[in-house]
């Protein structure tokens, strides 16, 4: 793995959640604490949790009360990602069969059912009334992008502005979410925290980027799924759209998502090669990094020296993914 972009004493902190994520998950019915322990252990960035940290520090930093903010925004992320599991009949999730494969489609929505419970019951409990517009609305763009992408399978008449709205939607939203909770929660007032609600949108839509990207240029090992898998489901993403504006390119893989969904490897292998015959790729690239710029932009507003140093070297880390 490369070097780290978080410093040590934030590596520290996110050992501190690590824990407690799974300590929470052992209060837990053993049918739900065993699968979710599993998922837990099969890793993942954390980027939410170190979200909610670092946004946080900008403020007056405690460990104890930031800790349910933490696990919050990575309970409602893993429930987002079961049930997107099961919309997309996914056999794998972080190099491991998925919950759905495993245990069935019935299991898995009651567990992420469960896992959305959990995340408003900890803030509940912090009875701060200021938390829960945040994190409900994270919730509810979930919902609204997974019906979007519902909406749009397979169709290659998507515009760039829709896709980008969709990513908000799935992505960019819990980030926000994140750096409000942690702002909220370490008593960031004033224009601070409007810049941390920026930085936070800003770098989620980069980070989808980037990883709609990696769809067609990463390797199975890094994405934790089989590559393709995106447009093997005929999820249309950026490369896909900026592909499109080719006229061949455009024809030809009308023809191939015509076909039938999922498709083989060959389609597959076929439309990944169309796509990377066109300059679509660099030009999602750029895109890209233009978000994860204007996050980092807002990052160097911030006072407090070690948030803001840690900010701006996630905004790198996310660049750095394609390269």
């Amino acid at each position: 793995m490369k070097k780290s972009p978080i410093s040590s004493f934030v590596r520290q902190q996110l050992k501190l959640v690590e824990d407690q994520l799974l300590n929470t998950t052992l209060l837990w019915p053993s049918s739900i604490s065993s699968i979710i322990s599993e998922l837990l252990k099969a890793g993942g960035k954390r980027l939410r949790p170190v979200l909610v940290i670092l946004s946080s520090m900008v403020g007056d930093y405690d460990s104890v009360e930031v800790m349910p903010g933490c696990l919050a925004v990575e309970f409602i992320h893993l429930a987002s990602l079961i049930h997107d599991d099961v919309l997309d009949k996914a056999s794998f999730r972080r190099g491991k069969p998925s919950v759905s494969f495993v245990h069935g489609h019935r299991l898995a929505v009651a567990i992420g059912d469960y896992l959305f419970g959990q995340a408003f019951y900890l803030v509940a409990a912090k009875n701060d009334g200021r938390l829960f517009p945040p994190l409900s609305q994270a919730c509810l763009s979930l919902s609204r992008g997974e019906l979007l992408q519902r909406d749009s399978v397979g169709s290659l008449e998507q515009t760039e502005a829709e896709y980008l709205e969709k990513i908000y939607c799935k992505t960019a939203a819990l980030f926000k979410s994140a750096c409000q909770i942690g702002a909220l929660l370490g008593k960031v007032d004033g224009s601070a925290y409007g810049t941390l609600a920026s930085y936070g949108e800003n770098l989620g839509m980069a980070f989808q980027i980037y990883d709609d990207i990696l769809d067609f240029i990463g390797n199975d090992e890094d994405l934790g799924k089989p590559l393709g898998a995106d447009i093997s489901n005929g999820t249309i993403t950026l490369p896909v759209i900026y592909a499109t504006q080719d006229r061949s390119c455009r024809r030809q893989l009308r023809k191939i998502l015509n076909g039938k969904l999922p498709l083989d490897k060959a389609a597959i292998e076929k439309a990944t090669t169309l796509i990377k015959s066109t300059n679509a790729i660099e030009r999602a690239k750029q895109r890209a990094k233009y978000y994860a710029e204007k996050a980092m932009l807002s990052a160097e507003q911030l006072s407090k020296h070690k948030a803001r140093k840690d900010l701006i070297s996630i905004g790198n880390f996310v660049i750095n993914r394609c390269n």
